[in-house]
């Protein structure tokens, strides 16, 4: 019952911890209990399985349900070149901790190889545990004994292999091994031929580089099962990493302090050095992962939203480009200037919104506009500040006659459509 509990608050926080504790529970639980044949013996050890499984499927179903009615009226497929983005990098377990108020910025900045136009995703991929994390699981796999570490062990190996998504990368850039034209073209026929045979039948040409990539075995789950073609970000296993290096660390320093600093004639002596080096040893993991506060939102209306407020009457706006549109900032928006949005945000939508509206990338052309006119849109709004495609609308949007500028609030420059 606490392993069913521990299941439905975790998997109803999140998706991913649903479906990541599905795949590593059991992993961890094989490796832990061995040997099985013991286990399996015993008559409680059935019935516990059973009602685990009974909890599990409780857990799961009003969470499935939904999905699966949506899955009915819509594609609920993450393009692969989003889910090749969204992916983790070796190297970013390796960097010192990102959110750190003496090197955190410089972590963000500099070392985790993020896009200058898009620094804000940096956060995704701040996923350093830590050195002394690190040196404590090393010493941890190095000298503990149990069936504890080999469970850890395989909890960490499966939960990081998979963080790193459907190829490997060196930061945001995927590793490509140079190779004749020839070897590379026979590479990507058989990976997609594979892909073909596969449940999905996704082609593996939006991964295909001039050299030969690193295919890795989140891209054969992916194949395999259907459903995670709507996982976006397979770096949300970076929790379970983490979670691994954590509990190996505590063996690692459990063993430690029995190896190396227990050992000794006198028992005062014996507890003044273990206390001492807990105190140590806690300072320095608190200072090394001590974090800044985390860049938020601001929750308070843009001058656009007044603007908006003080205009009569019940509308509709839009908001490009689409990347600002299908944010989730615009939901907190509307509390403020009360108008209809024709636009949202959630897990599927932009995906979604861009497939049924491909006309919406080609504003301020007729199609656009027609839509646009057809949804009572009154304003459009340009978000100036969504480069590099904001500043490219504006001269495009100025010089069309079914839209008139109106004014400009700071970024946000409004127009009024005219049809």
């Amino acid at each position: 019952m606490v392993t069913t509990l521990g299941f439905l608050l975790a998997a109803w926080a999140s998706i991913y911890y649903a479906f990541g504790l599905l795949l590593l529970g059991p992993i961890y639980a094989l490796a832990r209990l061995r040997p099985l044949r013991t286990l399996f013996q015993y008559r409680k050890a059935w019935i516990a399985m059973g009602l685990l499984g009974l909890g599990l499927l409780a857990v799961m179903a009003p969470l499935t349900v939904p999905y699966l009615q949506l899955g009915q009226e819509l594609e609920l497929q993450i393009p692969l070149e989003d889910t090749d983005f969204w992916s983790a990098s070796p190297t970013d377990y390796l960097l010192p901790p990102g959110l750190h108020p003496l090197w955190g910025e410089r972590v963000r900045d500099r070392l985790l190889s993020v896009s200058d136009d898009f620094p804000q995703v940096a956060l995704e991929f701040v996923l350093g545990v830590g050195f002394i994390a690190m040196l404590f699981a090393f010493y941890g796999w190095r000298r503990s004994q149990g069936p504890e570490r080999r469970a850890i062990l395989w909890l960490l190996i499966v939960a990081f292999v998979l963080s790193l998504g459907p190829r490997l990368h060196f930061g945001r850039f995927p590793v490509v091994i140079p190779a004749p034209e020839k070897v590379v073209s026979a590479f990507h026929s058989v990976m997609n031929t594979l892909s073909v045979w596969l449940p999905t039948e996704e082609t593996y040409a939006p991964l295909a580089a001039e050299g030969l990539t690193i295919p890795l075995p989140a891209l054969f789950l992916r194949w395999l099962l259907p459903p995670l073609e709507g996982m976006r970000a397979w770096n949300r296993f970076a929790a379970f990493t983490s979670l691994g290096v954590s509990l190996l660390a505590g063996v690692g320093y459990a063993t430690w302090i029995a190896n190396e600093v227990r050992p000794a004639r006198r028992k005062l002596e014996r507890f003044n050095r273990e206390h001492l080096a807990g105190v140590v040893i806690l300072a320095l993991a608190i200072f090394e992962l001590w974090p800044q506060p985390v860049p938020l939102q601001a929750v308070q209306p843009r001058p656009v939203d007044e603007w908006l407020a003080d205009q009569p009457g019940q509308f509709s706006i839009m908001e490009l480009p689409l990347t600002s549109a299908l944010g989730a900032p615009q939901m907190l928006y509307t509390r403020y200037h009360g108008k209809r949005i024709t636009f949202a945000y959630g897990t599927y939508y932009p995906y979604w919104y861009r497939a049924e509206f491909p006309e919406l990338q080609e504003c301020p052309e007729a199609a656009c506009l027609d839509l646009l006119s057809s949804w009572d849109v009154r304003f459009l709004l340009l978000n100036m500040d969504d480069v590099p495609a904001g500043p490219v609308l504006a001269p495009k949007l100025d010089e069309s006659l079914s839209l008139k500028r109106m004014a400009q609030f700071g970024d946000i420059v409004v127009y009024r459509l005219l049809r």
